[in-house]
């Protein structure tokens, strides 16, 4: 009897050394533990969980110092609060081969407008989409603008394309989830034409190509449009007309944590292009473009960010300036 009670208290010494590792690894009520709850994240060992909590934790430090000061808008921890800044920057996607062309008029200041147009309150943009891990930014932006030209084409009624598409088939210069630009995926769609989401659905990694069997729209565009003069009231002007594809510089923390706002520091969000996104609105009072994103609904102000119009010939906030394109059907 009393070798059966001591194997039985050296099994329940174990099991509390067992308990008690688990709980040091799991950090039972730590804000830590409730990300990693709350975005389903698993680590491959007790290393890697440090890692990444300890990586959690300074980029929670630096969202509470930011919002801590006086800034025109707030940062959040979200799926992307255990990356560093590099391992996000990782997964943007969009590569511009093309030479930047030269700028006139640099600096020149331009009248702010009084409009407010919002392409998604008018009910010609799809919903948020979530292009998970594929770099594939110039896929959705591409995409986005395409269905936004459908809808006001066809009286509002939104059709979803498939991203998918573009990140199998369109290779000739797009590099699927390492990459690509809008303007070629728009190339693209004037010889092939676009599938519709339902056929050809997201798989976030790249595959190989299967629009042959996909359900596509039976209209190739005819044209697009791209402008790259770094003048806003050239991207007020189009904008009256629809949506555009856009490049923005997005390797950085305010779009890694961005929560709500206008985003106005030209400082921290610079003008090396790296992630597209699709142009759907200027608020007049914000004085602020309207952003859609691609990294779901949670993100942001439900997907969207703002970004303050500088009024000068420039690259502007994080960009926005510089690159506007769109698909004519």
């Amino acid at each position: 009897a009393k070798i059966y009670i001591m194997k039985t208290l050296v099994i329940l010494a174990v099991f509390a050394v067992a308990a008690t590792l688990f709980l040091s690894y799991s950090g039972s009520n730590s804000e830590f533990d409730q990300f990693v709850a709350t975005y389903q994240k698993s680590y491959n060992s007790a290393d890697e969980y440090e890692l990444r909590k300890s990586i959690f934790e300074s980029n929670l430090k630096m969202i509470a110092e930011h919002n801590a000061g006086s800034h025109s808008y707030t940062l959040e921890i979200n799926q992307f609060g255990d990356l560093t800044l590099e391992e996000f920057k990782k997964r943007l996607g969009y590569k511009r081969t093309r030479p930047q062309p030269v700028i006139e008029n640099n600096g020149q200041t331009v009248p702010k407008s009084d409009v407010t147009i919002d392409w998604e309150a008018k009910g010609v943009v799809s919903p948020v989409k979530n292009q998970g891990s594929c770099g594939s930014c110039w896929a959705f932006s591409a995409v986005g603008a395409l269905e936004a030209a459908h809808a006001i084409a066809g009286n509002g009624q939104v059709q979803e394309f498939a991203e998918q598409q573009l990140v199998d088939c369109d290779t000739s210069k797009c590099q699927g989830c390492n990459g690509g630009e809008m303007f070629y995926a728009f190339a693209f769609y004037q010889e092939n034409g676009a599938c519709f989401e339902k056929s050809y659905p997201y798989k976030a990694r790249d595959q190989k190509c299967q629009q042959a069997s996909c359900t596509n729209d039976s209209k190739k565009i005819s044209n697009f449009v791209l402008i790259e003069k770094n003048d806003p009231s050239l991207l007020h002007e189009n904008l009256q007309i629809a949506p555009h594809s856009l490049g923005v510089e997005a390797g950085n923390s305010v779009w890694q944590f961005y929560k709500k706002g206008v985003v106005d520091d030209a400082r921290r969000c610079g003008s090396d292009l790296d992630h597209g996104v699709l142009l759907a609105g200027y608020d007049a009072d914000l004085d602020a473009w309207k952003v859609k994103n691609s990294w779901g609904p949670n993100w942001g102000v439900k997907g969207y960010i703002y970004i303050k119009d500088n009024h000068k010939v420039s690259p502007g906030v994080c960009g926005v300036n510089m690159e506007i394109s769109r698909p004519v059907l």
